[in-house]
């Protein structure tokens, strides 16, 4: 048993660490307390509410196929953080992961750069193999393919038009624009000579200038008289933990410091499943008869572990009020504006329907109906039809005059 009971702490204690890992390489350049705050809301949201067992069973299976998604990482943390507000907000959500679209050209460069020798292709390489699956592919198309497997966290840059698989052991690539921007920022009153950032950086005056053009275009930069300055607004906000929006998915921090990741970091929680199938247990429920269900949910609540509210919410999901609500008013003025049509029509012809009932469900259901009947279906006309028609109208066709 102690053994057991050890086990469960170390693997309580490891699926966190692994959320982390993989949520902190969805934003590489944020400070390490972003990720650990991003995981702890997940995990409590998740722990909320009478399914917080199940509920925790499934985190692991939602993050790792969320990272494997093409789609860019700040796209991936704002599904996490949106996943993490409906599960908070909703005792009875299920960490839910909607399908990726099929991406045949990220597969086939995928593939390639795992079968390369080191693991690392240039982007020209990766053109010669995505010809293969589409002849007429562009080397700009391929640079645009690569350039979103990056943003996705599905590739590393290795070096300038060079791809690698995502690396741990290896330093991350940072843009250039990230470089300079880090460069100038450390410098003493967050001011730089053009020749001292060449020097520093290795960099030709025609890359630097290039570089230096693009960052002033976003406003990151001050670039004038071969001088660099960091604007004292964009300083404010970095120093405030904010971050800077360099390009689309890239962030800048500053001086990424924070504190060692431990397991103190994360609540401590026993992720295990149910060994109930509950999908099967609400099915089951479903099916009964109103007379039943009320004894079968008093029953199957401290059975399952669920407060009874929650599993009847589950059995009988509430409908979304507003809207129902609206839908439901809309359909009792349809049923009572189409009883009055439709005594009206028996008073006028009271021994014979004056068409059939086909043509004048046909009339009264159209869209362009006179008098138009705002949420009339067919389904109501039918309902109203039995309750209003006299025995005369039910025989098939108007009646010869």
């Amino acid at each position: 048993m102690p053994v057991e009971a050890e086990a469960a702490a170390n693997r309580s204690a490891a699926v966190p660490a692994k959320l982390f890992e993989k949520v902190q390489r969805w934003c590489p350049s944020a400070p390490v307390e972003v990720p650990i705050a991003l995981v702890k809301s997940f995990i409590e949201a998740a722990a909320s509410g009478g399914l917080g067992q199940l509920r925790l069973g499934l985190l692991e299976d939602y993050v790792l196929g969320l990272d494997g998604q093409l789609c860019p990482m700040a796209e991936k943390i704002n599904r996490l953080k949106k996943e993490t507000v409906r599960m908070a907000g909703d005792p009875s959500r299920l960490p839910k992961l909607q399908p990726g679209r099929p991406a045949p050209l990220a597969k086939a460069a995928l593939t390639a750069i795992e079968r390369a020798p080191d693991k690392v292709l240039s982007a020209d390489q990766v053109h010669t193999v995505l010809r293969r699956v589409k002849p007429k592919i562009s080397l700009e198309s391929t640079y645009a393919v690569l350039k979103r497997m990056t943003d996705s966290g599905l590739l590393e840059r290795d070096n300038a038009g060079v791809y690698r698989l995502p690396n741990s052991s290896k330093e991350s690539y940072e843009p250039r624009t990230i470089q300079l921007l880090r460069l100038v920022y450390e410098a003493p009153d967050h001011e730089m000579s053009v020749r001292q950032a060449e020097s520093a950086l290795d960099w030709s005056a025609k890359l630097l200038s290039a570089t230096a053009s693009e960052l002033r275009s976003r406003s990151l930069v001050k670039y004038e008289k071969c001088e660099l300055a960091v604007p004292g607004e964009i300083v404010e906000k970095v120093a405030r933990g904010e971050g800077v929006l360099v390009a689309p998915g890239k962030m800048f921090y500053g001086q990424a410091a924070g504190p060692r990741v431990d397991a103190s970091a994360f609540t401590t929680l026993r992720l295990e499943r149910p060994r109930v199938d509950l999908a099967q247990e609400i099915r089951q429920l479903r099916m009964l008869k109103k007379r039943e269900l009320d004894p079968a949910l008093d029953e199957a609540a401290p059975r399952l572990g669920i407060p009874r509210a929650d599993l009847e919410i589950m059995v009988k999901p509430p409908p979304a009020t507003a809207k129902a609500a609206q839908r439901r008013k809309t359909q009792s003025a349809a049923k009572e504006q189409l009883r009055v049509e439709l005594l009206r029509l028996v008073g006028e012809h009271p021994e014979a329907l004056p068409s059939t009932k086909d043509d004048l469900c046909e009339r009264y259901c159209s869209p362009v109906s006179k008098p138009k009947i705002s949420g009339l279906t067919r389904e109501i006309f039918r309902e109203v039809w039995a309750e209003v028609a006299p025995p005369s109208w039910r025989k098939r066709g108007p009646r010869a005059s």
